[in-house]
C-alpha cells in the first residue's frame, strides 16, 4: 500500500458541522504537504465548494443542518456539472 505522501498532491473537502470534527480532519492531515484540505460547515456550503474546488476525496458527515450527507450525495449524482468519476466520498 502507498503511503499518503507517495500519491503526489491531491484534494481533500471535508463537510462536517462538528468543530471537533473538522480539527481532527485537519490536525490528522496537517503534516502531509500534498494534501489540500477544504471545508464546509454544512451541506449547502459543501455543494457550493464542490463546485468551486476538485476535490479527490471528499469526507462527508451524515447528519448535518440544512442537508445532509445523504441530500449531498444525491446532488453530486444528479447533477453532471459536479459529476467527477474520480470523486471518493466517505461517509
Amino acid at each position: 500500500m502507498k503511503q499518503l505522501d507517495e500519491l503526489g498532491e491531491f484534494t481533500m473537502l471535508s463537510i462536517e458541522d462538528d468543530v471537533f470534527n473538522q480539527e481532527l480532519a485537519v490536525a490528522t492531515f496537517m503534516d502531509t504537504p500534498n494534501i489540500n484540505i477544504y471545508q464546509a460547515p454544512n451541506g449547502e456550503e459543501g455543494l457550493k465548494l464542490i463546485d468551486e474546488v476538485p476535490a479527490d476525496i471528499i469526507l462527508l458527515d451524515l447528519m448535518m443542518p440544512k442537508k445532509s450527507g445523504l441530500e449531498v450525495l444525491e446532488e453530486i449524482r444528479k447533477n453532471q456539472n459536479m459529476t467527477n468519476p474520480n470523486y471518493s466520498c466517505l461517509l
